[in-house]
Order: structure tokens, then sequence, then C-alpha cells
């Protein structure tokens, strides 16, 4: 997942950054060293966690709506839950993304040449965050079934709530410095993610003991 994942995304953004299609920025140079086509190694190795991290938070809201539908686990993965799995997580990383991206223009980590309505960032930069992760998550989940782990003892173990623990941790660190920058919307869309994953976090450990 990590490596079709940078590979796929990696493209996508270094056409993006070439074309401009969706939107112009630039990276500083806080992020060493640089690729050529002027992406960061950094970035490149973000873009792999990234997806793996939000696949695992996509499997938690996935088997927490379950729970609350009262549906049981598919026995198979098809088509259309290889596409909601993939749905999910792409909203996750843009999630994260709509948190995050202020927040490192703000630190002046990268630039946009044309700001936008979101603190400056515009709205095809998160249109193209969700085709390109549902682009990646495609291809991955039909080399593998993205609902095998809930279906093993490996989804009930530390395993889960690590990758889980690691997301609301980044999330936090991230919010915290949207709070201390004012930044109204990240933080506040950074406090409701963390209360809901959080919440889902919950249901499902007490569920399993």
């Amino acid at each position: 997942m990590i490596g079709i994942g940078m590979l796929i995304t990696v493209g996508s953004e270094y056409l993006a950054m070439k074309h401009g299609h969706w939107g112009r920025y630039q990276y500083s140079n806080k992020f060493t060293p640089i690729l050529p086509g002027g992406i960061p190694l950094p970035v490149v190795i973000a873009w792999g966690v990234l997806m793996l991290i939000s696949y695992w938070v996509a499997l938690v809201v996935y088997k927490f709506t379950l729970n609350i539908l009262g549906y049981s686990l598919p026995l198979e993965s098809l088509l259309i839950h290889r596409l909601q799995i993939s749905l999910i997580a792409s909203l996750v990383a843009v999630g994260g993304d709509l948190i995050m991206d202020p927040v490192m223009v703000k630190h002046g980590h990268w630039s946009w040449e044309k700001g936008g309505k979101w603190y400056g960032i515009p709205l095809t930069n998160f249109i193209g965050w969700f085709v390109t992760c549902h682009a990646a998550f495609g291809v991955i989940f039909v080399l593998t079934d993205p609902l095998a782990p809930l279906r093993t003892p490996f989804f009930e173990s530390t395993v889960q709530w690590l990758f889980a623990g690691i997301y609301l941790a980044v999330l936090a660190d991230i919010t915290l410095d949207a709070v201390k920058m004012k930044l109204s919307g990240p933080a506040l869309l950074g406090i409701f993610t963390l209360f809901g994953v959080g919440a889902m976090l919950t249901v499902l450990l007490i569920q399993t003991q």
C-alpha cells in the first residue's frame, strides 16, 4: 500500500506541479532533499504513510457504521465494498489536508501562486487530493482485499490501535497549531474529527472486550 500509494500520488503531484491543473504551488527549502521535479523526499514518504493511516481510519469508520446499522461484515469484498472503503479513506485523507494545508502554508513549507477561499488554498487542490487518493486506493484494492483485517484477530490486536493512535496524535498536533495560528476553520474541523474518530474507537474498543 505504501509503495503503490507513493508511486501514484507522487506521479500525480509531479504532473500537477508541471501543468498546474490542481493549482500552482511551490515548496520552500525547509523540506530537503528536493527530488527532480521539485518534490521533496519527505513529502514522498508522507504520501505513503498518509495512504496507510487513512486506510486504517477508514476501516474504523466502516466497522463502526456496520455496527450502528446492524449489518454484518461481508464474507467477500465485492466491488461495492472496495469502492466504499476507497471513498471513506479518500475523504479521510482530504479531511486531513483541509486541516494541514493552511497550517503548513502558515509555517512557510509551501506557497500557492493563486490563493483560494479556504485560507488561501484553492478548492482544486482538495479535488486533486480526492481524485488522486481514490485512484491509488482503487488500484490497491484490486490487488488486495481491503476488508481482510476486519475478518481476522489481527484487526483486534494492538496494530489497529497503533495506526489509529498515530492518526489521532498527528491530527491533534496539527489542530493545536491551527488553534495557535487562529485558523478557526481548520481548528474546528480538527477538533470535530478528533472527537468523532475518538468516539468510534472507544465504542469499538469496548465491543472487543
